[in-house]
């Protein structure tokens, strides 16, 4: 069997390192990055979803009713089912960290107010978005 080249097995190397797991890494000496939910990159704000999600929050629809909003109904206009759950928990789980009021800021406010709102809510779910922004924060004053 033909061993691999040298340039070969250095740049699996370096691949197998740049994309580990976090328990990969952890268990490397490096930070423990567990608490990172990598949902982050699955949606951007989505507004006009969240006013969607914000909406079925505020009524207090069922288990099946959920169902049938998103899945039935498609009333994220998803292509598929599995993307239509898929986003759906994303922003469900986003604005479940707030409440009554700010779902409602979400529904019914201005774009400005429901973007902040839903902003809001995705920093509180996000660990990797709070950190990323404190450091942005903290880089833009050192300046």
């Amino acid at each position: 069997m033909m061993q691999p080249s040298p340039v070969y097995t250095a740049a699996r190397r370096d691949h197998d390192d740049t994309f580990m797991t976090t328990n990969q890494a952890r268990d490397r000496g490096g930070p423990d990055l567990g608490h990172y939910h990598a949902d982050l990159t699955a949606g951007s704000l989505k507004l006009q979803e969240s006013r969607i999600i914000a909406d079925l929050l505020l009524r207090r629809i069922g288990e099946e009713g959920w169902k049938t909003a998103i899945v039935t109904e498609n009333v994220l206009q998803a292509r598929n089912p599995a993307t239509a759950i898929r986003l759906a928990r994303l922003i469900r789980q986003r604005l479940e960290t707030m409440g009554d009021d700010l779902w409602r800021l979400v529904r019914d406010g201005n774009n400005i107010i429901a973007t902040h709102a839903v902003l809001a809510a995705a920093v509180k779910h996000s660990a990797l978005l709070a950190d990323f922004l404190d450091l942005a924060s903290l880089a833009a004053n050192e300046n």
